[in-house]
């Protein structure tokens, strides 16, 4: 029987990401307090995502991802997602072991 392996965040690492989105979210949130916005992250596998929400002009909430953190054969790498709303490799960022160089 065939098993694909699915790499994941090591717990250690994941514990250091989390922390660092979180202030980063926190940061970003109060520059926006005075607007009806809400930036936020979650895990999806072996990636973190960070997403915000807004209300648009006719008053409706809508959301959008803005960024992928994700984690293969011990580095981070950052995706953004293009005009046809497919994540793409943001290849002017390198690759990095440690979050914070990635999340900069």
């Amino acid at each position: 029987m065939l098993t694909l392996f699915r790499p994941t965040i090591p717990a250690d690492l994941l514990a250091i990401a989390s922390a660092q989105l979180d202030a980063y979210v926190q940061h970003a949130q109060e520059k926006r307090s005075k607007h009806k916005n809400r930036i936020y992250w979650f895990r999806r596998g072996n990636a973190l995502i960070l997403a915000d929400e807004f209300v648009t002009e006719r008053g409706e909430l809508t959301g959008r991802h803005a960024a992928k953190f994700s984690y293969t054969v011990g580095k981070w790498h950052l995706y953004c997602i293009d005009a046809s709303r497919k994540w793409r490799r943001y290849t002017v960022a390198p690759a990095e072991e440690r979050f914070a160089l990635v999340l900069r």
